[in-house]
């Protein structure tokens, strides 16, 4: 025969969920900067096999937009030095996505002890 959940358990639940609703966002926002910044290096690889140095017009855009995602996730001010040449921004991202996946391990840890 199956127990039906109690209100306490119900309201157990539900309290856990709305816990874990932050931890999910920023999560998510996480996974959208580390996507972004695997794009543009995927973008900036190209230009390096081809004898490229500068970082082109193009892909300011794309470098302003993994610095607003890393912000929108929880990194303070984010460094991203195009003017500097693809190899200098190239290093800025791979550190950037470090900081985010430290970022959110430490997040799935609080979120598993809370």
């Amino acid at each position: 025969m199956a127990v039906s959940q109690g209100a306490l358990a119900r309201t157990s639940a539900e309290i856990r969920r709305a816990r874990m609703r932050p931890h999910d966002t920023m999560r998510q926002r996480a996974r959208l900067a580390v996507r972004l910044a695997d794009d543009l290096l995927d973008d900036l690889e190209l230009l390096l096999l081809s004898d490229r140095t500068e970082v082109p017009p193009s892909l300011l855009e794309s470098a302003d937009a993994v610095a607003s995602a890393a912000q929108d996730a929880g990194v303070r001010a984010p460094r991203l030095r195009a003017e500097d040449g693809i190899l200098m921004l190239m290093e800025d991202v791979y550190q950037l996505e470090e900081r985010l996946l430290r970022r959110s391990r430490l997040r799935a840890i609080a979120g598993a002890l809370d």
